[in-house]
């Protein structure tokens, strides 16, 4: 597929995937102002208003809710904790150096209403947030504490979320630790452990960072514990439970979206080599049982195409927690072994595109171990759907969002390349099912979805195409190697108000933004830009709370990731500045859903 179009060449394709004209939508931002000098580069600019169906103009403005580091009580937003509470202090060349304030919920619970955010690190953490809503929308933080997951481990990288129709914080584990090199690890592999995520994690359990070692790796930590979808209620008084949805898969969890049916929940995996799953919960509103499916996914040269999926079976959270409690490992479940330079497995096993950092090439070959199927298929979930014919290739698979007018979901892909490609060195093993053109500043695809009796569920996506992308420019510019009329490297994504919202984690824009889109329109509308080197992350709406709606977005990690022609200025900003920020967009006109 070729990436580099206009404008025209847009809507003909948009028009020829079968995206209607745009339909009108409830608001309509008016465009955020462009910064154009190194001063203006350091702030959150932010659209002026948004216009109702009436015509009307309202003026709406960003707002900070907090910053890591503040201190609206005794607590400081954003530490992270042991499991005892303590917390963890950061050493120099720890991530804990700079927590990532992740996706933000806005949850009602009585008379009250609290933010959930996460804090995107290994350890990580949820702090819950009291908030204060004034007579005209605007929302103040009065209270914070994070969120106690002692008893399942603690928190593994908490990434994207949503709200749940039942009104929970449905959050997720990404990159969560491999089990098969953490057995290498394990056994002695210092090389390896000296900068892997689970150095890090061994904090949780009181080890110190700098004399970890693999000794106490193999003693405090089981890897089957982290990479689910997590889930936190809460009461009215601000009490909370916390969960880890074992039924639903173990992979590198960007979301899970639940769909209308309170059942059926799509799975992105933010990985290389990555799959895409459906899970559909046997109660509504309950997701601790249920059946799992992987998609298969074979494009055309217009990376259209349908969607069969894989079943991986059906079973409980009680089931998987009882064998991870027994402290089962890779080699109980699978026979894995690396795929050797011939390409060939010896019989009996298969070779799939297994990708594992730090173990060197792609590629594994892999055998089930009879009985143990079901169990593996929850804790090796993508090993497993490999080796039922699924697609392993999804490249960066990010957000999920979903127009119910329309009945299409959307999925973000932040860059298309590597496994996405045809024949790359990441396909080596797997099947190639995808074959696309490279683009590096990726695009949000759209899917169907339609009832389906065998799987039991209305809400089943049957074919996957192309509805907006990035535009890799040709001027050569270092600082925006996209262009910036267009998204580039789209993460979270959010519908509401007939609108869909992308969030940018962008190399390929200098300054990342927040778009809207109406489907079917020709160009996306930027609605928010973030501060040097802060990714934007967290975009959702929520389109009634009190009498107000509220698009709440985080910028993470400000003068972070910057160019390299810009680097300098990460040592010329203040502490302040480089501070994560939580906050939102409005407040907005009320929209019914």
């Amino acid at each position: 597929m070729t990436y580099r179009t206009g404008a025209a060449l847009l809507t003909i394709l948009f028009l020829s995937h079968g995206i209607a004209a745009p339909r009108a939508a409830e608001l309509q931002f008016l465009p955020a102002p462009e910064p154009a000098t190194i001063e203006e580069k350091k702030q959150v600019h932010a659209s002026p208003a948004v216009v109702t169906g009436d015509g009307k103009q309202h003026p709406i403005r960003f707002h900070t809710l907090l910053r890591i580091g503040d201190r609206p009580t005794q607590t400081i937003f954003g530490t992270v904790n042991d499991q005892s509470g303590n917390p963890v202090a950061p050493v120099k060349g720890d991530s804990l150096t700079e927590p990532l304030p992740d996706h933000t919920s806005l949850i009602q619970a009585g008379a009250k209403l609290f933010a959930l955010t996460h804090i995107e690190n290994a350890p990580g953490g949820i702090y819950i947030s009291e908030l204060e809503q004034a007579g005209d929308g605007t929302l103040t933080a009065v209270s914070t504490r994070p969120v106690d997951f002692s008893s399942l481990g603690g928190l593994w990288i908490p990434c994207a979320g949503i709200v749940t129709a039942w009104g929970t914080h449905l959050g997720s584990e990404e990159f969560p630790p491999d089990a098969r090199k953490f057995e290498i690890m394990a056994g002695g592999a210092e090389h390896l452990f000296a900068t892997d995520f689970s150095r890090g994690m061994l904090r949780y359990f009181g080890v110190p960072f700098e004399t970890a070692t693999t000794v106490q790796l193999k003693k405090h930590l089981q890897p089957y514990k982290y990479g689910y979808l997590t889930e936190v209620h809460v009461d009215e008084r601000g009490g909370t439970r916390a969960e880890k949805h074992y039924a639903a898969g173990r992979f590198s969890h960007e979301v899970g979206y639940v769909m209308p049916d309170r059942r059926t929940v799509y799975m992105s995996d933010d990985d290389t080599n990555g799959g895409f799953f459906m899970f559909v919960a046997d109660k509504p509103a309950d997701l601790s049982s249920g059946a799992l499916y992987a998609a298969r996914w074979e494009p055309d040269a217009s990376a259209t195409g349908a969607i069969d999926w894989i079943s991986l079976g059906r079973t409980d959270a009680a089931a998987i927690g009882k064998a991870i409690d027994a402290g089962v490992g890779i080699a109980d479940l699978l026979d894995v072994r690396p795929l050797p330079d011939s390409g060939k497995c010896d019989a009996g096993f298969t070779s799939i595109n297994q990708f594992v950092y730090g173990l060197g090439k792609v590629g594994e070959c892999v055998r089930a171990k009879p009985g143990k199927e079901l169990i593996a298929s929850r804790l090796e979930t993508r090993r497993t759907a490999a080796l039922k014919g699924a697609t392993i290739e999804f490249r960066k698979a990010e957000g999920l969002a979903y127009d119910e007018a329309a009945r299409t979901l959307y999925m973000a892909i932040s860059q298309i390349n590597r496994g996405m490609l045809d024949a790359d060195k990441a396909d080596r093993g797997g099947p190639n099912h995808i074959r696309l053109a490279r683009n590096n500043c990726g695009a949000v695809f759209a899917l169907d979805v339609a009832a389906d009796a065998q799987i039991g569920s209305g809400y089943v996506a049957r074919s996957m195409r192309p509805a907006l992308q990035g535009i890799p420019a040709k001027d050569g510019d270092p600082l925006n190697p996209c262009l910036t009329s267009a998204i580039a490297n789209p993460d979270n994504i959010a519908f509401g108000a007939g609108l869909l919202f992308i969030a940018e984690d962008s190399s390929g824009h200098e300054i990342d933004r927040v778009w809207t889109w109406a489907p079917g329109a020709a160009k996306p509308v930027p609605i928010l830009t973030m501060p040097h080197g802060a990714e934007a992350t967290s975009v959702y709406h929520h389109a009634d709370i009190g009498g107000h709606g509220y698009l709440v977005v985080v910028a993470q990690h400000p003068y972070k990731d910057l160019p390299r022609e810009t680097e300098y200025l990460r040592e010329m900003a203040k502490p302040e500045a480089k501070r994560g920020i939580v906050g939102y967009l409005g407040p907005l006109p009320p929209v019914k859903k």
